[in-house]
């Protein structure tokens, strides 16, 4: 198995967008109602083959270094290398900007936002010769 691309959804008002972003890997969405409806709609509709959609219980909102850490340890749990088997190429955050905070826990993570975009960034993994724990 080739490392996925996990989508990270902060936005609230997120909503039935997961489908689409599920098409291409797994997802991690913060709570609200917009997002729990749609979450609970996509899991009546998944195929056996079609990405999780994982929903926290509470929300996340990517605020701090910490909240990030928090975020990051989950992900690479559920999804890394050790873990899971496959690792992870590259994270896809939707509904926040990259701030230091998260910068900071991304490289803890061995991750380097490569894409800053209107609705969110991109993170991917650096090789282990660029970066060292």
């Amino acid at each position: 198995m080739n490392p996925v691309t996990v989508s990270i959804v902060l936005d609230p008002d997120f909503g039935d967008r997961v489908a689409k972003v599920a098409a291409l890997g797994p997802v991690w969405m913060t709570a609200s109602v917009a997002n729990r409806a749609a979450a609970e709609g996509y899991w009546a509709r998944k195929t056996p083959d079609a990405h999780e959609v994982t929903y926290w219980s509470e929300p996340r909102t990517g605020a701090t270094e910490e909240e990030w850490l928090g975020i990051l340890d989950n992900i690479e749990v559920h999804h890394g290398e050790p873990w899971a088997g496959s690792g992870i190429a590259a994270l896809e955050v939707y509904g926040v900007a990259p701030d230091e905070g998260a910068r900071t826990a991304l490289l803890e993570y061995g991750y380097e936002i490569t894409n800053a975009r209107p609705d969110g960034f991109t993170a991917k993994r650096l090789s282990d010769d660029q970066h060292s724990p």
